[in-house]
């Protein structure tokens, strides 16, 4: 048995996804994005459940997700 996606997204969304969104939001300038990819690159999750793995496998798919908003960002406010 493991946790739900959803339910797990009831978690990760508000603790993680969240204020990672806000921090992108917030940042104007490419030092500024490039600090929030190595902050990522160094984000830890802790799985409360230690089961199967599917809360972490979650929170690798929003973290990678995340990643990705970073780079659209850096694109759309610094084109080439």
């Amino acid at each position: 048995h493991f946790t739900s996606p959803t339910d797990i997204m009831k978690i990760v969304g508000p603790t993680i996804v969240e204020p990672w969104r806000g921090a992108i939001e917030q940042a104007t300038s490419l030092k500024d994005l490039r600090a929030l990819l190595t902050r990522l690159e160094r984000f830890t999750v802790l799985d409360p459940a230690c089961g199967s793995g599917n809360f972490l496998y979650v929170a690798y798919r929003e973290i990678k997700r995340l990643e990705a908003a970073i780079y659209e960002r850096m694109a759309t406010l610094f084109p080439k």
